[in-house]
């Protein structure tokens, strides 16, 4: 599917949320900072900054959930 110009990005969020199922949280953040910047995007990498004890990209993360639910 990924082989086709216009696939759909969100494959890479899909593909990222099953790698944190699987505690490939290095490969989860990689394929999630690939797809389309949503609230899924933002919700898996604050969860995968969560697991690795990472507050910078935690906070960074947190802040932008709470500007998506402002708006």
């Amino acid at each position: 599917m990924k082989n086709k110009p216009d696939y759909n990005k969100n494959l890479h969020l899909y593909k990222a949320c099953c790698h944190y199922a699987l505690c490939n949280f290095d490969e989860a953040k990689r394929e999630a900072l690939k797809g389309t910047e949503c609230d899924l995007q933002f919700r898996l990498l604050f969860h995968i900054a969560h697991k690795k004890s990472d507050e910078k990209n935690l906070m960074t993360y947190h802040h932008k959930l709470e500007e998506n639910t402002q708006d």
